[in-house]
């Protein structure tokens, strides 16, 4: 304290000390104290330029510390004392009290006070005496300026909450009041600091001790006067008197019951920092499980702290880390949510998509087009190329890609195939629009994949998330200790007071030298410092250099147009070139949000330094390029040979994977090798060599040719057979021989169908199943049809394909290891390179990735530009432990982070930067620039004073040129058209308005001479922007204006900017632009010119704050607003318009000037009459179109052309004659010397004698004859060539090219002609005809072959007359014996009559009649007749016993007589179950056909409810009735619905007929009729000739008023024998109702269905109850059927959700049987019900429809669930000892399945789940059986366990003692014998070792030791553990050393008789 002054006068003040290398390791570690704050409420100011105040050390031997007391640091507990002195006690004495006020270090108080050993909170409860109470106030005066934050809220906590204490101090100042002045005044000022300090922290304290600060204030004012303090002068008085009021405030704002309740909310958000967080951040998995996904749970969060400070590192880190985390995963939650609820209003709300049926490709898939793979890549070896499958979703196919925001880079990709119960994370890694277009898309998996992804289909959600940088930012946070973090005491514990860097804090004084300035600069002191114009900055700028050179943790605000890039650039050049004048040995980190804010940051770095790293892959700056680390890494000498050995392995593995998909792609381009297949073990041994196999497959002999491609063996190859094709032509071709030529011919031709047979069959050919392929080899290799041969052949294909994507799988996972251990040695190497360099830029997502090589970098200087934009925890991730200065500059009025939660923005803070966090610390530690360098002053105007207060103009912009056709620089065109939703993406929207008037006022703007890049239009909306860009392209004129969103043009300026805000509604919603950030960045950007697109009226609404309504006041105050936007014409001034419509241009400046003719006289001596342009004003490149005036050189033709064109030769036609005579047409200009007349005439041939019409300047001697030649050929046939008189004229070189009509050579009929040319040699026949084998049996072949020679008959039956006198039914092929026809005949043994194959002998047969006879037991044998008799299977009773149900039961004979007295079984009960059902009824069933109650049968009570459609239920009982079975009764006039009648009907189509000669119905029949019916009289007469009582256009009633009297009117409703009376016929039960009585019924009926609750049914006669189908109430029919079907669609489903419903089940079962591939070997009888189920959902069955509706799905859907599970349970079974002892309860439970399938509801759901739940039990006692030779009591234990309630139902008791029992056995097997390892850790050990088993000895006393090479003992040493000689000689153990074989579970030792009997044969 400070006594000499008052609080506040600027004399106290606290520095920081000498901090103490990290290095040192003291006794007496130092302690320095913190800031405090003085009594103006200020903080204090700290001279930094002498570096601090140095604090002595604590005493040698001081008193213990409180847990976590700092033992070296910078006074914040960072290193925990890992002392632990014994506990003692110490009195707080006057003298340690009087020791403790003198302490200079306010942290060393805290920490002694806050111990508890010293009874700090005892020694304020009683009474103190004047001296100590002295003491205590100016220790707690001490504590309330230390930064220990939680030990001072003990302390506070402790004074504050006695009640002597806080009321004693008015008592206390009056007894004191005899002290020097001095004292008092320090006791007045010290109790002023510690209600100051209580007040802030502990209001509710000080209220209730508010009286005493009362009377203490009275107290103080009363001393002041007395002893002349001079209290009211200081303003002691005065701030104290604040202190009261202040807590009177906070104490009633508390107590306000109302309050908004997201003030409520956040303040509930705050309190949950006071509890722990549920699980460790550092364990939580980074990756999203498939649980988190699907569990709507609201997970741990804690609002982001923004105004106070963080109890610890930890707790940061913990905060931070889950924001983060929930910040990707809640749209992945929300979206799959959505998808999963098919809720369309949720689907369409949510950002991820979901993409049915995707499929994972390799680069050589024959999917990928040809184009495609042609197109070669960087990328192509990395991740995986993933097929979207257009067919299948089709909706992709419209998707412009270009305009779209799918699939970008660095989205998140979810997959699975098994509905989220498995997730495969991955990130798109390229966005290649060529392969999009098709379908395919590179991604990268976000971890090694451990399952065959490229065998199933999957499901694929989309994010729009970019998950990279979350990863590793994710991961750094879990790898920060709180001793590593850096710059903490500003970042977690709020410390305003910022100090020197570490390294400038050295001796002698570091000095600068800064550019432009000739003399050094001693940094920490100012006045050493140059003016701000000598460093050509303004004073803000000069604020803001000085700042960041001195303070380790700098923060600078730049307002637009400031220059926050020139600042960050000078600041890095003065770093960089004095870093060999400080102790900095690591370059400066550069660190931006963009890759293109970094490039340009480096492009300014550049030109002060080439030493530059940049560390990426995205730049496009091409400066940049030759910085590049991986450029770098090219150059480099530091490759080691480990890295260049692990650059060769991933090469040789990638090799070998590029031959893998090369075979997939090449191996159906011939025959593989059988030897090949059979030597992989995939073929069965069937054949000696590839010579048999090609016989066997092709039916030929031909010749193999082995190749090898890729990983493949051929045997034969298309391109091989192609070849030999094209050398067999080329042969032919040279041939001359006739007799060769048909030989070759012949090959020529079974080449071809060779080639044809091997393609066809390889392409169309579907391979047969396992199952029929293990069949088909059970049978001869040539019994085995052709067809079924090349099935089989398929089927190997598909084994073999999918064991290469196996291992293409093993060795995408074994790359993927590789290439983490090379960026391992990578990072070694990359190391040196970046030490080497001065500057490494990078982004904040590739510093987080790269966080360890940072960390090993140890960069001490960190600059991160556009840091307010740079989410906090992506900051954090950019710092390591050895940053010592952290510079961030940015501005948090621009783009906050950009968080992809709404709500972690709103509720939680989150979207607050740790650069705005920071300026809200200590706004007077922030400095900011003041001076705008870009925008005209009118734009400037608008964000000031509306978003800046102050912010000054450069003279520089003052000076701008206006705007070129444009009256204003700045103006806002309001409108009224509405915005729309675009297409393209449901979240954007578009503006057709604006996007058309932005483009045209661009085109109006270049026309002006401005350039296309000068010029930018900034959108709002991602949607907007699309649009805008997609008008664009029509004009190419703006190819070079930029078009982008407001978000991504952060930190750009252009000289004009364009921006639509594109919201324009009713409902006055705009969404973000209610940001000021935002709207700041968009109206900030433009130097020049800024135009404004927007609705005014719907921007300034009430509910869209104030931003807009102040730029509206500017605008106006500048008369900058409008609906048209004012142009003038530079050309003609006084002309100017208005523009209201984009059309406007076109018409009012078509050209960019105004609409007058421009007239000005051009070279030529025209004048232009182009419209008013203001481009080539000079009109020196201007194209004159007026006619041109020019004369022809023969002066008499005019030009025709335009004056700006050449006139060139003229064309004008004009008549000549000709030497010959004729006359001719030439152009102008041409010269007829050596023209040739064209003019035909009849000319003499002289060689020929030819007449023919020729031209005039053709000769006939030198021209050939046009006649036709008529001469007849050798062949027959007229040749076809003109005359050839001098060529050729005996035609002996001629080949006529007409049709052969000689019969073929070797044709057996004689009638088929050759077809081919009369030139060539004709072949033998090949016509295809039908001929008859020997065997009777018709086969088509060609007409050359004998029909005998085409190996075996495959026709029909052989039909030949067998011995036995039956026809044999066999193929033609087969042999006919023995005969297959069946007969009846009597057994000759037991006289039965049976029925049997005629060819089957009685041995083979076994009777199965009744037995009858009489055993040695006395009763009658029960069995069937072929059976031994056998009194083992005596089933007689004998005795009635109590079974274990405790019921009687018979014992049966075979049990008595075996000394049983018990039932084998419980089955036999006949006890009545009497069990209440799921549906209420007693069960039907006994004691044992329930099993005990386990399994009951099912309820035989039939329902016989009424249903809808007025049917009786004819199903028995269920707890709901499954749709109606009968007919549908319902018909119209046309034709009767043929469905059943729980389906909904069809509506008729045919046209209504219904009306009369008033009204006709103009509707089709299904639909309501559009007239009322008529209620006009019939006129019509019944048959007695009397009046018809109906009404017009209905059926007529058979009843008459006269005739028919006393049955007509009959009373129903009342008005029945009224005169006039009309009644209405219902031809259903041929009743006649009265017409307005029924009209009446009928429609109160409809009313009663229509209200909430109301029966809904069909529409019934008021008399009998039958159903109503009388047209006069169509309307109402029609209306009730609909809700009738709208009920039976409820029960029998749409049929599309049943589809889905039934594809779903499929999917499913499927699922279970490829998971369990071998299910039909290990368990036919679950794989048998598994493919039934499956078969029971297709859509056809026995080639009948298979109709199910959702009753039926439903029960489909508890069978699929029942497999499921025990599926689920086989499957986790791992040694054939767990399956033995389940198989029996499984099918045990099959059986049970197989009884009530297709008929399951509730009560066999009930039944089931307890009985899966004991077979997972007993699976898991099973589990435990190998290890029963290690653990004996195991034995016991698994009996016990399966015989838990074996034979009754399994409760939750039952599972009770069954967990039990597997508790029992976990424990049992914690711990290995003799070990005292876990069997995790063992097999560890064992796998780490790699010895083969019988290695493993134990000494004398048990201490386990190895012996290597052979395992034989052949040298002795010692136990380490006890010292006892271990090992032995020659092979043989020292005595007391065993074999131990609990090691590695051997037998024997490895050097012993036993291990080596396997190498003796004893046969």
């Amino acid at each position: 304290m400070n006594p000499e002054g008052p609080p506040g006068d600027g004399k106290s003040w606290r520095g920081r000390g000498k901090r103490q290398p990290s290095s040192a390791n003291t006794d007496s570690p130092q302690v320095y104290a913190g800031r405090g704050r003085g009594f103006g409420g200020q903080m204090q100011q700290q001279n930094w330029r002498r570096g601090g105040r140095p604090i002595t050390s604590l005493d040698d031997d001081p008193p213990p510390r409180a847990p976590g007391a700092s033992g070296a640091g910078r006074g914040h507990g960072w290193q925990r004392n890992n002392e632990n002195p014994q506990k003692r006690s110490y009195n707080l004495s006057y003298t340690r009290l009087d020791a403790l006020s003198k302490d200079p270090s306010n942290n060393n108080v805290v920490l002694t006070l806050s111990n508890s050993d010293y009874n700090f909170e005892t020694l304020v409860k009683d009474a103190l005496r004047e001296d100590l109470f002295f003491l205590v106030i100016k220790v707690l005066a001490k504590v309330c300026q230390s930064d220990f934050t939680e030990n001072k809220i003990k302390i506070m906590t402790a004074a504050c909450s006695s009640y002597k204490f806080m009321n004693h101090f008015p008592i206390q100042l009056n007894n004191l009041d005899e002290r020097p002045t001095d004292q008092l005044k320090e006791l007045i000022y010290n109790i002023i600091i510690f209600f100051e300090s209580a007040s802030e922290m502990l209001p509710y304290a000080c209220f209730e001790a508010l009286g005493s600060m009362k009377s203490t204030h009275f107290s103080m004012l009363g001393l002041s006067h007395t002893k002349n303090l001079g209290l009211e002068t200081d303003g002691s008085l005065a701030k104290f008197e604040t202190i009261i009021n202040e807590v009177k405030t906070k104490t009633e704002e508390q107590k306000q019951p109302l309050k908004p309740r997201s003030e409520i909310w956040k303040e509930r958000k705050l309190k949950e920092h006071d509890f722990a967080p549920p699980n460790d951040f550092r364990e939580i998995q980074v990756y999203p499980k498939p649980e988190e996904v699907l569990c709507q749970e609201k997970p741990f969060l804690r609002v982001n702290l923004v105004d106070r400070t963080y109890a610890d590192v930890d707790h940061y880190l913990d905060v931070q880390f889950r924001l983060t985390r929930e910040d990707f995963m809640r749209p992945l939650r929300d979206g799959i949510d959505a998808m999963n609820s098919q809720d369309r209003k949720k689907m369409k709300e949510a950002n991820v998509k979901m993409y049915e049926h995707i499929q994972f490709v390799r680069n050589n898939s024959r999917l990928i087009p040809q184009e495609l793979t042609k197109k070669k890549k960087d990328r192509d070896d990395e991740g995986v190329l993933i097929y979207l499958n257009f067919e299948k979703n089709k909706q992709m196919k419209k998707v412009e890609w270009e305009h779209c925001r799918r699939f970008m880079y660095g989205s998140l990709l979810c997959f699975t195939k098994d509905k989220f119960q498995s997730l495969l994370l991955a990130t798109i890694i390229d966005r290649d629009l060529d392969f999009l277009r098709k379908g395919f898309i590179r991604i990268q998996f976000c971890e090694p994949v451990a399952e065959n992804i490229y065998m199933a289909e999957y499901t694929m959600i989309e994010s729009e998330i970019f998950f990279d940088p979350y990863y590793h930012v994710l991961r750094t946070l879990q790898t920060l200790q709180k001793e590593d973090f850096p710059l903490a005491e500003y970042i977690v514990l709020y410390q305003k007071d910022v100090f020197p860097p570490r390294y400038l804090e050295v001796e002698p004084q570091v000095q600068y030298r800064f550019p432009n300035f000739r003399y050094p600069v001693n940094v920490l002191d100012a006045e050493t410092w140059p003016q701000h114009e000598d460093l050509d900055l303004d004073i803000s700028q000069y604020r803001a250099l000085y700042m960041a050179l001195t303070r380790e943790l700098a923060v600078i605000q730049g307002p637009p147009g400031t220059g926050k890039t020139f600042i960050g650039l000078k600041i890095a050049q003065i770093l960089v070139e004095n870093r060999a004048v400080t102790s900095r040995k690591t370059p400066i980190l550069v660190v931006c949000l963009t890759n293109h804010a970094l490039d340009q940051f480096l492009v300014g770095i550049s030109k002060f330094t080439s030493k530059i790293v940049r560390i990426g892959g995205q730049s496009k700056n091409e400066e940049i390029s030759k910085f590049n680390l991986r450029l770098l890494r090219r150059h480099s000498k530091l490759h080691s040979a480990r890295y260049a050995n692990s650059k060769q392995e991933i090469a040789a593995n990638k090799k070998q994977l590029n031959d893998i998909d090369l075979s997939l792609k090449e191996i159906t381009k011939g025959i593989v090798s059988y030897e090949h297949l059979h030597k992989l073990g995939i073929a069965p041994a069937m054949f000696l060599n590839d010579a048999q196999f090609l016989i066997w497959l092709l039916c030929k002999q031909v010749e193999a040719k082995p190749s090898c491609i890729g990983a493949l063996n051929f045997t034969l190859t298309l391109n091989e057979l192609e070849f030999q094709l094209g050398e067999l032509e080329d042969q032919r071709s040279r041939e001359r021989d006739h007799k060769l030529l048909g030989s070759l011919n012949h090959k020529i031709r079974d080449a071809g169908v060779l080639i044809e047979l091997v393609r066809n069959r390889l392409e169309t050919t579907a391979p047969m199943s396992d199952k029929e392929a293990e069949q088909v080899k059970k049978r001869k290799m040539i019994e085995i049809p052709v067809d079924q041969r090349w099935q089989l052949y398929k089927q190997w294909l598909r084994v073999l394909e999918n064991e290469f994507l196996q291992r293409i799988s093993e060795f995408e996972r074994d790359i993927a290891i590789l290439e983490k251990q090379q960026g391992e040695l990578q990072e070694v190497e990359d190391l040196e390179i970046l030490r080497e360099n001065e500057v490494v830029g990078m982004t904040t997502s590739g510093a987080a990735r790269l966080h360890g090589l940072l960390r090993k970098l140890g960069t001490e200087i960190v600059i991160v530009e556009e840091a307010a934009e740079v989410m906090e925890p992506h900051v954090i991730a950019c710092l390591t432990s050895s940053c010592k200065h952290l510079i961030l500059i940015g501005d948090h009025k621009q783009l906050r982070p950009n968080i992809a939660v709404y709500q972690l923005a709103k509720d939680f803070n989150f979207d607050i930067s740790l650069f705005e966090r920071m300026v809200n610390r200590a706004p007077e530690e922030c400095v900011t620039l003041e001076v705008q360098h870009r925008m005209a002053p009118e734009i400037a105007q608008l964000i000031v004073p509306a978003i800046y207060p102050k912010l000054l103009n450069d003279s520089s912009v003052k000076s701008y040129e206006t705007v070129k056709g444009v009256c204003k620089r700045l103006y806002f065109i309001d409108h009224k058209n509405m915005e729309e939703m675009t297409d393209v993406d449901s979240h954007s929207r578009i503006n057709k308005f604006e996007a058309e008037y932005a483009l045209a006022l661009c085109k109006h703007l270049v026309m002006q001479g401005y350039k296309a890049s000068e010029i930018t239009i900034l959108a709002t909306y991602r949607g907007q922007m699309f649009h805008i860009r997609k008008d664009k392209s029509k004009f190419p004129i703006l190819d070079e204006v930029l078009v982008t969103v407001v978000d991504n043009y952060q930190g750009e300026e252009n000289k004009i900017i364009i921006l639509s805000l594109v919201r324009s509604n009713s409902e006055q919603r705009i969404g973000f632009l209610k940001m000021e950030n935002r709207v700041n960045v968009a109206v900030s950007r433009a130097r020049h010119g800024l135009f404004i697109l927007g609705n005014m009226q719907c921007l300034a609404g009430p509910e869209n704050g104030t931003i807009w309504k102040d730029f509206r006041k500017t605008l106006v105050s500048q008369n900058a607003m409008g609906h048209s936007l004012p142009l003038q014409c530079q050309n003609h001034p006084d002309k100017k318009f208005s523009i209201s419509d984009p059309k406007d241009f076109a018409k009012l400046s078509p050209q960019g000037g105004c609409n007058q003719i421009c007239l000005v006289p051009l070279q030529c001596g025209h004048q232009c009459q182009s419209v008013c342009h203001t481009l080539h004003q000079d009109h020196k490149n201007m194209k004159c179109t007026a006619p041109c005036e020019q004369l022809c050189d023969a002066v008499v033709h005019k030009c025709p052309k335009k004056c700006y064109e050449e006139c060139g030769t003229c064309q004008v036609i004009v008549t000549r004659k000709l030497p010959c005579g004729h006359e001719a047409s030439f152009p102008c200009h041409a010269d007829t010397d050596g023209y040739k007349c064209q003019i035909k005439m009849k000319k003499l041939f002289s060689l020929c004698g030819h007449f023919n019409t020729v031209k005039c300047c053709q000769d006939p001697l030198r021209t050939p004859c046009p006649e036709k030649c008529d001469r007849r050929l050798d062949c027959g046939h007229r040749c076809e060539d003109n005359c050839h008189v001098k060529h050729d004229p005996d035609h002996l070189k001629y080949q006529c090219s007409k049709t052969c009509n000689q019969v073929n050579p070797n044709c057996a009929s004689g009638d088929h002609r050759c077809g081919k040319k009369c030139h060539e040699d004709c072949e033998p026949c090949n016509v295809m005809v039908v001929k008859l084998r020997k065997c009777g049996h018709e086969i088509k072949v060609l007409c050359q072959s004998d029909p005998d020679s085409h190996g075996i008959c495959h026709k029909k039956s052989c039909e030949r007359t067998l011995k036995c006198g039956h026809k044999c039914s066999k193929p033609c092929m087969e042999n006919c014996d023995p005969c297959m026809t069946e007969v009846n005949v009597k057994h000759p043994i037991c006289g039965h009559e049976i029925t049997k194959r005629c060819g089957t002998s009685f041995a083979d047969i076994i009777c199965k009649e009744k037995c009858g006879k009489l055993m040695t037991c006395g009763h009658v044998c029960e069995d069937v007749c072929g059976r031994q008799c056998d009194t083992s299977r005596c089933s007689k009773g004998v005795a009635e016993v109590v079974a274990e149900c405790g019921h009687y039961v018979d014992l049966y004979c075979s049990e008595y007589r075996d000394g049983t007295r018990q039932p084998r079984d419980n089955l036999r009960c006949k006890n009545p179950c009497g069990a209440e059902l799921a549906c209420s009824h007693p069960c039907p069933g006994t004691c044992g056909t329930c099993y005990q109650g386990r399994f009951h049968v099912l309820c035989d009570k039939p329902c016989g409810r009424n249903l809808i459609c007025n049917h009786t239920c004819k199903e028995m009982c269920a707890e709901s009735c499954p749709p109606c079975h009968e007919k549908c009764t319902f018909r119209c006039e046309h034709s009767k619905c043929p469905k059943k009648c729980g389906e909904p009907c069809v509506s008729c189509k045919e046209r209504c007929s219904i009306g009369c000669v008033h009204r006709k119905c103009k509707r089709i029949c299904g639909d309501k009729c559009d007239v009322d019916p008529c209620n006009e009289p019939c006129t019509k007469r019944l048959k007695c000739d009397h009046e018809c009582v109906g009404l017009c256009g209905e059926p007529c009633p058979p009843l008459c008023r006269i005739c028919d009297k006393e049955e007509l009117t009959e009373i129903l409703f009342g008005d029945e024998d009224e005169p006039n009376a009309r009644f209405v016929y219902l031809p259903e039960c041929k009743h006649c109702i009265e017409v307005k009585a029924m009209d009446k019924f009928m429609k109160l009926s409809k009313a009663d269905e229509q209200q909430e609750g109301g029966e809904i049914g069909v529409n019934v006669c008021p008399k009998c109850k039958s159903k109503v189908t009388a047209v006069r109430y169509n309307n109402i029919i029609k209306a009730n059927l609909e809700n009738v079907n709208k009920v039976k669609e409820k029960y029998f489903g749409d049929r599309a959700s049943n589809d889905k419903k039934r594809n779903l089940l499929v999917e499913r079962t499927t699922d279970i049987l490829s998971t369990h591939i071998t299910l039909e070997d290990d368990f036919l009888e679950l794989h048998f019900c598994l493919t039934d189920l499956l078969n029971s959902l297709m859509p056809e069955v026995a080639g009948r429809k298979n109709v199910l509706h959702a009753y039926n799905l439903n029960a489909r859907e508890i069978e699929v669930d029942i497999l499921t599970g025990i599926c689920k349970t086989w499957g986790k079974c791992k040694s054939p000892i767990e399956k033995e002892g389940i198989t029996n309860q499984i099918n045990f439970l099959l059986q049970i399945f197989e009884s009530k399938k297709r008929r399951v509801g509730q009560q066999q759901v009930d039944d089931f789940l307890p009985e899966l739940t004991r077979l997972e039990y007993m699976r898991v006692f099973l589990s435990f059986k190998d290890k029963v030779t290690f653990y004996k009591e195991i034995e016991p234990l698994i009996r016990e366990g399966m015989a838990v309630d074996k034979n009754s139902k399994f409760t939750k008791s039952s599972e009770a003692k069954m967990k039990n029992v597997r508790d029992k056995l976990a424990n049992v097997c914690k711990n290995i014998p003799g070990l005292g390892i876990t069997e995790i850790e063992r097999v560890q050990i064992v796998q780490a070792i790699g010895l083969t088993p019988g290695h493993w000895f134990s000494c004398p006393k048990g201490h386990v030791y190895a012996i290597g090479e052979c395992g034989g003992a052949m040298e002795r040493s010692k136990c380490p553990e006890c010292g006892s000689t271990i090992g032995g000689g020659n092979h043989a153990l020292d005595a007391g050393n065993r074999h131990f074989g609990g090691m590695d579970r051997s037998r024997h030792a490895a050097w012993s008789d036993q291990a080596n009997m396997e190498n003796y044969n004893f046969d």
